[in-house]
């Protein structure tokens, strides 16, 4: 979208009746785009930027608050737009699911009578906090400076930087969460493989080398003892909890509280699929994925962060993910438990610095 104004543009701006309006455009990450104006009808955009003619319906944007711009990088852009539900891409749905988190934005205001002389260009990038009311939503709108506002380097700490399940980047975690199954191959140390016919364990390689014996190769007799070793070959494999189930709702107590079914429940201890993942494949929440808060195994009970965006049904079917709580060696679902403290180099390992004294420690008073 070109920063220049066309002259039909700067002559109406300068002239002394304006008839400008307020337009706003977001972008999903999956391509998926809603535009909304102020105007009184709709109208056809074309902005130029590959993504063709669009239309903007008629007054589905309430209010605007005034738009923060500034040549300082310390100073971030920002504005909060108000729009009302209608019918059309936004949905109270989706947003509510997440699925309009840091679309990309890009805020303009064209002249309603002249739509072909172009657009004023008023701010690009990214869609922020969402909040949901009665009638239509608020969204905060953040400038491409907000990037800057993001932490540059390593951040000393106790808890861990990685995230769960990561396997590449900087900091990256490097416990796989979907290991494919065993097969007759080569293997390095600190992959992972799943027995063919799964067993709800992850078999973490401690020796590497060739994988199978016999002609044909074949799978071994996997021992399924957490901590205890299997030798394949050439290849020690040692016995994990798995890390992701898949499943069905069993019951719904509450908008936050499920009861599962589909895998054995007995396998995975009270807190283990704490601050993991649900995301469901089936059902009206198809696609929705959601925060874990707590787990218990007797009852297979899950509680969520967020209640779901529709309600769900017994037979809804999920993929279930354990979390992680970024400690070295506390807890259920620790680095220690998922046997990421010490792992092969290149593959990952624990991200924080648990023995660095913190602030307590540093004035306590001596006694």
């Amino acid at each position: 979208m070109p920063r220049s104004l066309s002259s039909g543009l700067a002559d109406h701006i300068a002239g002394s009746e304006l008839t400008l309006t307020w337009c706003l455009k977001l972008k999903r990450p999956d391509g998926t785009i809603a535009c909304f104006s102020e105007n009184k009808s709709d109208m056809t955009i074309d902005l130029g930027d590959g993504d063709g003619a669009q239309t903007y319906p008629a007054g589905n944007i309430l209010s605007f608050a005034a738009v923060s711009q500034s040549l300082a990088l310390e100073d971030m852009d920002e504005t909060e737009v108000r729009g009302a539900f209608q019918d059309g891409a936004l949905t109270r749905a989706d947003i509510v699911a997440g699925l309009w988190r840091h679309a990309a934005a890009t805020l303009f205001r064209v002249d309603r009578t002249a739509l072909g002389d172009g657009a004023i260009l008023e701010m690009t990038g990214r869609a922020g906090r969402w909040e949901v009311e009665d009638f239509g939503w608020t969204c905060e709108i953040l400038g491409m400076k907000a990037a800057y506002h993001r932490p540059i380097g390593k951040v000393v700490q106790q808890y861990c930087r990685a995230q769960f399940g990561s396997t590449a980047g900087r900091d990256f975690c490097g416990r796989v969460l979907a290991p494919e199954d065993w097969q007759a191959t080569t293997y390095a140390l600190g992959d992972f493989v799943r027995n063919p016919s799964f067993d709800d364990r992850d078999y973490k390689c401690i020796a590497a080398g060739n994988a199978g014996t016999g002609s044909p190769p074949a799978a071994p007799s996997f021992d399924a003892t957490i901590g205890n070793e299997t030798v394949d070959g050439g290849v020690t494999w040692k016995a994990l909890r798995a890390v992701q189930v898949t499943g069905t709702v069993a019951t719904v107590v509450d908008a936050f509280t499920l009861t599962l079914t589909g895998f054995t429940l007995a396998e995975y201890p009270d807190s283990w699929f704490a601050y993991g993942k649900i995301a469901f494949s089936s059902g009206d929440n198809a696609g929705v994925t959601r925060s874990v808060l707590g787990w218990l195994s007797a009852t297979g009970r899950l509680t969520l962060v967020e209640p779901l965006p529709f309600d769900p049904a017994a037979g809804d079917a999920f993929t279930l993910t354990a979390g992680c709580n970024l400690t070295l060696d506390q807890g259920v679902n620790s680095c220690e438990a998922h046997d990421q403290v010490d792992p092969a180099p290149g593959k990952g390992g624990f991200r924080g610095e648990p023995r660095v004294v913190g602030i307590s420690e540093k004035v306590e008073i001596q006694r």
